[in-house]
């Protein structure tokens, strides 16, 4: 006796036939997708950063599934140390470009290295150049992380008679 489908599989399977039409350009669809899908979906998938970076991931990590998690729990890791009870938007948004670079850094050297036999000069070249644009941009991001809190902290002036002192 065939089983008969639960009530959840039957809601996602006519989720998945919504958001294929929408993917298709059916803009009749996007009420009904506004009520089905949770805000937290909805934030999911609009996060560009967040495809970006499992855009690279999934380029380094091929078909290892073993590798994606491993990658992705480093991110989440990284992301945890650097971010403060504190954060704004705009911390958050730099903490998105710090972890991006990252990871095209470390994936850029990654490629480098695996080619390393057998470029030519002007391949060679151009993996170095790859790699120094990403350390680049991870250095700004961080930089930028690092202005920008040292510009939230609250400075100090004290005058005492003629003399001023500042706190940072």
């Amino acid at each position: 006796m065939a089983k008969a489908p639960s009530k959840d599989s039957t809601a996602r399977e006519e989720l998945e036939k919504l958001i294929e039409r929408a993917d298709r350009g059916d803009t009749s669809v996007l009420p009904a997708l506004r009520e089905a899908v949770s805000p937290e979906t909805w934030k999911q998938v609009g996060d560009l950063a967040l495809q970006a970076r499992q855009s690279l991931v999934r380029a380094l990590s091929g078909t290892s599934e073993f590798t994606r998690e491993a990658v992705n729990r480093r991110l989440r890791e990284m992301r945890e140390e650097l971010a403060l009870p504190s954060d704004g938007m705009l911390e958050r948004l730099i903490l998105d470009q710090v972890s991006s670079s990252w990871l095209a850094l470390h994936y850029a050297e990654a490629i480098r290295g695996q080619n390393m036999n057998g470029l030519t000069i002007a391949q060679a070249d151009f993996h170095d150049r790859r790699v120094t644009q990403c350390q680049k941009r991870y250095l700004a991001a961080i930089k930028a992380l690092a202005q920008v809190r040292r510009l939230a902290r609250p400075s100090i002036q004290v005058n005492i008679a003629e003399k001023q002192l500042n706190m940072a």
